[in-house]
């Protein structure tokens, strides 16, 4: 098992088959109330992260931030 970590972000996910390059850094706004920490979601690729972006714009709750690269942590 690996666990990858988002580069500049203290922000972590484990995992025994998947390879992840890249996370979606956003935050969740639901409630009324600004999340003070951001989140993430990983991808196995930037063309898997950039669609993730796209449909968390569509949501109002959601924020979307950036695209970083992931590492093993």
């Amino acid at each position: 098992m690996k666990i990858y970590k988002v580069k500049d972000y203290e922000l972590t996910r484990k995992s025994e088959n998947k390879v992840f390059t890249h996370a979606v850094i956003f935050r969740n706004i639901s409630g009324g109330s600004v999340s003070p920490e951001p989140n993430a979601t990983f991808h196995v690729s930037l063309k898997l992260a950039e669609k993730e972006m796209q449909r968390m714009s569509k949501i109002d709750w959601l924020v979307p931030l950036s695209i970083e690269e992931v590492e093993v942590a």
